[in-house]
């Protein structure tokens, strides 16, 4: 059973030891199967959703999440309010929006502690700056 938004935990995001756990949510599967690759190749644990109800209930789920790396071109965003909701009830998880920026500058606003990584050839080594640096 899917829970509903407004039952994600308001705990503080918290740092364990052991490899971080990553949650990529990206419609594509050439680009999921490609970022999962890097970041597991890079030692952390990956977890991957297709749709903005996967990403909810994985947050709920997953016992730790430690980024979540977000194209927000993902089915159901817009049924959900999913970016509000990481920033207003998880604001200390770490989020790295990959996407191509022009369309969604409106959610520079709607997340300010968020980092943007615009989608292009060259981005998967601006991703694992930002996730090293995240992470530390």
């Amino acid at each position: 059973m899917e829970k509903p938004l407004d039952t994600l935990s308001a705990e503080p995001h918290t740092r364990s030891s052991g490899p971080a756990t990553i949650l990529i949510a990206d419609r594509n599967p050439r680009v999921r199967n490609f970022l999962r690759r890097e970041m597991t190749g890079c030692g952390y644990q990956v977890c991957l959703v297709t749709h903005a109800h996967e990403l909810v209930q994985q947050l709920s789920a997953l016992e730790r999440v430690d980024l979540v790396l977000l194209d927000p071109d993902l089915p159901g965003m817009y049924e959900q309010p999913v970016v509000e909701l990481l920033h207003k009830r998880m604001p200390q998880l770490p989020v790295i929006v990959h996407t191509f920026l022009s369309v969604y500058v409106d959610w520079i606003e709607k997340l300010p502690g968020a980092h943007f990584i615009e989608k292009n050839a060259n981005s998967i080594e601006l991703i694992k700056r930002a996730v090293e640096k995240l992470l530390r």
